[in-house]
C-alpha cells in the first residue's frame, strides 16, 4: 500500500498503524508502542509517499498519531483489511 502523507500544520504529526484489533487509549505509552504495525513521522510542513505491506489478517487495525496530546484531540482512523474476492470464493 503506498500512502501520500502531507502535513500542514506546525508540529510533528506520526501516522501509526497499530496490531489487529488492538485499541490505543490514552495517553499513548509504552504499552501502547508495543502494538504497533508500521509508522512515519512527520515534520511539520513536510509530505510524502510512504509504502508499507498491508496485513494479511482481516480485520480492523487502528491509525493514530501518536504524538502528545494528539490521540486526545481524536487524530484517530481505522484501516480495515478484508479478504481478496478469491480467499472468499475458496471457501
Amino acid at each position: 500500500v503506498t500512502v501520500s502523507v502531507t502535513n500542514h500544520g506546525a508540529v510533528v504529526h506520526e501516522w501509526m498503524i497499530l496490531k489487529r484489533n488492538y485499541q490505543a487509549i490514552a495517553p499513548f505509552d509504552d504499552t501502547d508502542r508495543a502494538q504497533v504495525y508500521w509508522q512515519v513521522k512527520m515534520e511539520h510542513e513536510h509530505h510524502g509517499e510512504f509504502t508499507f505491506t498491508a496485513p494479511r489478517e482481516p480485520g480492523e487495525y487502528q491509525i493514530i498519531c501518536s504524538m502528545p496530546g494528539h490521540l486526545e484531540l481524536g487524530m484517530t482512523g481505522t484501516l480495515m483489511v478484508t479478504p481478496r474476492a478469491d480467499e472468499v470464493a475458496a471457501r
